[in-house]
């Protein structure tokens, strides 16, 4: 779960395949482009940035259960951070807290968060200068 074994993980991947090493690392820069300019698609592109991680060697076979667990209910899930096994964010609107802790219940789990996305920000009401 180390940081600095994950980084030393992806150069070694790199440094032995670099014309596949770039272009994965390429492809994960246009998923998270992407997941800005086209929010609609934020489940294909997460699959696929999840994909790309583990290709480059950042995920474990833990993870990867989990992830095909919630695959199977449509609940798009990925690494986030250096990987290793540390963490994941899964997207979902149409199961509740209850139901997501029942479907991971059979998974090697610590902890689970639930943040609720897409809550309005801040914006102008009214200008005063012209």
């Amino acid at each position: 779960k180390s940081t600095k074994r994950m980084v030393s993980l992806v150069r070694t991947f790199i440094e032995n395949n670099p014309h596949e090493g770039e272009q994965i690392l390429n492809d994960i820069e246009l998923c998270v482009d992407n997941m800005i300019e086209h929010p609609d698609e934020i489940n294909q592109l997460f699959q696929r940035n999840q994909q790309l991680l583990k290709c480059i060697g950042v995920s474990i076979p833990e993870i990867d259960n989990i992830i095909e667990t919630l695959l199977k209910k449509n609940i798009s899930t990925k690494i986030t951070g250096a990987g290793g096994g540390g963490c994941l964010i899964a997207l979902t609107h149409s199961f509740t807290k209850e139901e997501i802790l029942d479907l991971l219940k059979d998974h090697p789990i610590k902890s689970v968060q639930f943040v609720q996305c897409g809550v309005e920000g801040l914006k102008e009401e009214q200008t005063f200068f012209s």
